[in-house]
């Protein structure tokens, strides 16, 4: 059992539950239709409807919003770009005076000292915890993921875990010191 044991009648309900559904969410008739259309092809290849779990109305819904959402989530870097050219295009591109760019290297310059001295004390505040300082080494050599870094020292990952716990902890107290 299944949509194609539907009759006609129960399909047209069904895709209006969907096509309501799908304008709620759009506000767009081309939209929505496109959406429903997509549902319904999904509803018949890799999501097919079961009718012991619920009505064939609500297993659209949740498919419609699902592709709704998908497409939402994949549009949003893009009107990004295309709002912040906009922006340029109306605002103007604008660059710093010299003395703006100066003041501005100058304070990436002094945070990166900052950053470098607080690495520097806690490298040196772990320095007799040999896994702590590997991650602390690995981190520093742009390693990012536990597991990476866990194989880069030849440890078991928890103890990975165990050392940034302690680094967090280590950095945690010295800026309260402070």
């Amino acid at each position: 059992m299944g949509v194609r044991s539907l009759s006609k009648k129960d399909i047209r309900e069904a895709h209006r539950a969907a096509m309501v559904v799908a304008l709620a969410l759009t506000r767009n008739r081309s939209r929505a239709e496109d959406v429903v259309q997509d549902a319904f092809e999904r509803v018949m290849t890799t999501r097919p409807w079961d009718p012991a779990k619920g009505s064939l109305e609500r297993h659209l819904a949740g498919i419609v919003r699902s592709l709704v959402n998908i497409a939402h989530h994949a549009a949003a870097p893009r009107l990004e770009a295309e709002a912040q050219e906009t922006l340029y295009d109306e605002v103007g591109r604008t660059t710093g005076s010299a003395e703006e760019k100066m003041l501005d290297a100058a304070e990436v310059a002094a945070r990166d000292a900052h950053a470098e001295g607080e690495l520097a004390r806690l490298g040196a505040g772990v320095a007799n915890h040999a896994v702590a300082s590997g991650v602390l080494r690995c981190r520093a050599e742009g390693m990012e993921k536990s597991a990476e870094i866990a194989r880069a020292l030849d440890v078991p990952i928890d103890q990975v875990y165990r050392a940034n716990e302690l680094l967090s902890e280590r950095l945690r107290k010295m800026r309260e010191a402070k």
